[in-house]
């Protein structure tokens, strides 16, 4: 056993291969870097020397923000702040706020103010497309709540990590209860680590965040895509999409229809929040918009803006169309209406907890939007992709925006497990309750639990998803030191929510007796000396070794034992996800990023393979490999297929990527190619059983592979097998 021990290395060698230049960035995903656009539209190439279109008194007596009111006092945002966030600089925004104001008779703002957040000490720089929707976004913020105050909060760049900072920055500030973006891009694998930037700060009163669900029309927008636009499509955050309005002479409301330049969809990787299913929608996931405002189209009018930055002071005005204009100006009917909770002593809402709710349970306070549509759905009777709920009866959503509380539901817990434990021997990543959020998922990370081991013992647990990302489940490890019966307490929390707690039990028994050091182990040790070695690299501890040489002697079946190897935390973050970190990234992996992936691979969310996928189509290693497609794909051949690519497929694979492929589809085939399998299935033979697989084991596990088993498996198998406790028992 020990010659062939010092011959063979652990299985961590399948991550081994070359490095490449460091990179910063750290997320397995592609939204982690996604250059995210600006959503507004030019109604035109020219712009004018006077305001065309839609004035702000018009729109705000057609959706009856004008008569909006709480106990006899109308309501115009008053005391509210509305955070407005975008990417770059307006340098002009103030002088044009204030020349947009005198051409429409708009009082200033209470308050206006406007924050760069730089980096280094360096200035940001300034951009015309990103000052064209400023102006849109400050000046019809204003317009549609003048009597709130506006904060405009400018990020260095358009990265969609740094824009999504900057809007948790801006709900961070005091007076804070709105914050509009209008800006996104499209949905992607891991977008759902990013949710929580989109929830109330802990201590701050209540915050909706609202985005703009994209402008199909545009040809910016792909014509391909049905998953809409993120963050539009995060559970927290109101999706908001745009119409056309039609009113008479005076602003009174008269008709209205979907807009091509509106955008929506289904995420494919979203769940389906609770609010949503709750009001039967039958989507399968997460569905965007939520709602609608005006955002004009070709053949009508726009909403003006006054930009000098990008127009220049001669011919300042510009009609624009689209979600940007529907997003902001939806974030001025809820800072009007978290006005009217104001004056009645009641916080301002939350977003994912009662402003989405509440609008669902109010389909009556808006306008059903049931004609036009974009290049991929059509409006309908009640919801759809295109419109949402509708646009708002301000009037009648309002008040019940003020009036109704949605109550929030305690979390559902369960517990009532009952573990065997050893004195000694740890208990690993066991798993002690399983959780739903009656309110909405969350991400795992918004939840907080702790467990009480009964032993004067606490520790912070690990909290994962199931692959809905509905159930939870929560882990913890320990280690007693006393025989007995304990209590185990399980406390799971989030933000707004009292713990809820449930208990388990642990039956702790003395560990069986530990040879004498030194001693001669029997044949059965001799074999969970070796699959320690090859699983994890390391010997057992004497009580592994006297409880696993026990239990195998009870009866036991090495495949049992194996399996229990290969699926501990243990190796799954040492032997798995750190060797895919320093291989694909050249880094090990920060703490959470660890826990995070080792979690989802133990409970069966993502194989070794979809590890591979997810690391190597991430920013960061598509950096790290040159930057370009033809870099990137080269990289893939190189450390996915172990050779270089061949020039057939080296152009088959960038003309995909060039074709507007995602990296995370490329990825995820050069993954889980026949090719790379086979060479994975010679590596695990090679180094479990010292021999290469002869054609039949060759053959059954290629036939596994495509039946949906993993690379963990396969391990567990030869670990598992006669042919390795023969070779090991002695």
């Amino acid at each position: 056993m020990v010659s062939r021990m010092a011959k063979r290395s652990t299985f961590r060698r399948r991550f081994v291969g070359p490095q490449r230049l460091e990179s910063r960035r750290l997320y397995a995903s592609d939204v982690a870097t996604a250059v995210c656009l600006p959503i507004g539209v030019e109604l035109s190439p020219q712009s004018t020397t006077a305001p065309e279109g839609y004035t702000p008194q018009q729109i705000r007596h057609a959706y009856g923000l004008d008569s909006a009111s709480v106990g006899g006092s109308n309501l115009d945002g008053a005391g509210q702040t509305i955070a407005v966030v975008d990417a770059f600089d307006d340098p002009n925004i103030a002088g044009d706020l204030r020349k947009f104001d005198l051409a429409f008779g708009l009082p200033d703002p209470p308050s206006f103010q406007k924050t760069e957040l730089v980096a280094g000490g360096v200035g940001i720089a300034s951009n015309a497309n990103w000052a064209d929707e400023i102006s849109l976004d400050v000046e019809w913020a204003h317009a549609l709540a003048p009597g709130a105050n506006i904060l405009l909060v400018e990020a260095a760049d358009a990265a969609g990590p740094d824009l999504f900072s900057a809007a948790q920055w801006a709900a961070r500030q005091a007076g804070v209860s709105v914050v509009s973006m209008s800006f996104g891009n499209s949905d992607q694998s891991g977008e759902l680590s990013f949710d929580g930037d989109f929830t109330t700060p802990a201590g701050h009163q209540g915050v909706t965040f609202l985005a703009a669900a994209g402008d199909r029309g545009d040809s910016s927008y792909p014509s391909f895509s049905n998953f809409g636009l993120y963050p539009a499509l995060s559970p927290n955050v109101v999706g908001v999409g745009a119409t056309e309005l039609t009113t008479d002479a005076t602003g009174n409301y008269l008709s209205e229809v979907a807009t091509q330049y509106s955008g929506g969809g289904i995420s494919r990787y979203e769940p389906q929040p609770a609010y949503q299913q709750q009001a039967g929608l039958n989507f399968p996931s997460r569905a965007s918009p939520d709602v609608a405002f005006v955002g004009g189209d070709d053949s009508g009018p726009g909403v003006p803006i006054y930009d000098s930055f990008t127009f220049g002071a001669g011919t300042p005005w510009q009609g624009e169309l689209g979600t940007s204009a529907s997003t902001v100006s939806f974030a001025a009917t809820m800072a009007t209406a978290d006005e009217g909770r104001a004056l009645l002593a009641e916080g301002s809402l939350d977003g994912a907890t009662q402003t989405l709710p509440l609008l669902y349970a109010n389909p009556g306070a808006f306008h059903d939007i049931t004609q036009g549509g974009n290049r991929a759905f059509q409006a309908g009777p009640g919801y759809d992709l295109v419109t949402g709920l509708g646009t708002p009866i301000a009037n009648l959503l309002v008040p019940d925006l003020v009036n109704r509380v949605i109550a929030v539901t305690p979390l559902s817990a369960q517990g009532g497990l009952t573990i065997a434990a050893t004195v000694g021997a740890p208990v690993e990543n066991q798993q002690l309750a399983t959780f739903t959020d009656p309110n909405g998922a969350l991400p795992s990370a918004d939840y907080a639990a702790t467990i009480d081991w009964g032993d004067g013992s606490s520790s912070t647990a690990v909290v994962t998803p199931d692959a809905a990302g509905g159930l939870f489940s929560v882990f913890g490890s320990h280690v007693y030191a006393a025989v007995g019966s304990f209590t185990i307490d399980v406390s799971i929390a989030r933000e707004g929510l009292a713990a809820v707690t449930v208990a388990d039990g642990a039956q702790v028994t003395t560990m069986p007796t530990t040879p004498t050091p030194g001693a001669m182990t029997s044949a059965t040790g001799d074999y969970v000396t070796a699959a320690f070695h090859d699983v994890y690299a390391r010997l057992p501890t004497p009580a592994e070794l006297a409880y696993w040489e026990a239990q195998l002697d009870d009866g036991l079946a090495p495949a049992v034992f194996a399996a229990d190897l290969v699926g501990s935390y243990e190796n799954y973050a040492n032997e798995v996800v750190t060797p895919a970190y320093v291989k694909f990234l050249g880094r090990e992996p920060d703490a959470g990023g660890l826990a995070y992936w080792a979690g989802q691979l133990q409970v069966g969310n993502l194989t070794d393979e979809g590890l591979a996928a997810e690391l190597v189509a991430s920013d960061e290693y598509f950096m790290r490999a040159g930057g370009t497609n033809q870099l990137w794909v080269d990289a893939l051949y190189q450390d996915l297929l172990g050779r270089q690519a061949d020039s057939l497929g080296e152009s088959y694979w960038v003309g995909q990527l060039n074709a507007a492929a995602s990296r995370a589809d490329v990825a995820g085939g050069f993954a889980n190619a026949g090719e790379r399998l086979q060479q994975q299935i010679g590596d695990d033979y090679l180094h479990a059983l010292g021999r290469v697989p002869d054609p039949g084991g060759l053959d059954y596990w290629m036939a596994q592979f495509a039946q949906g088993a993993t690379d963990e498996d396969l391990i567990a198998g030869l670990i598992g097998s006669a042919e390795y406790y023969d070779e090991h028992a002695i």
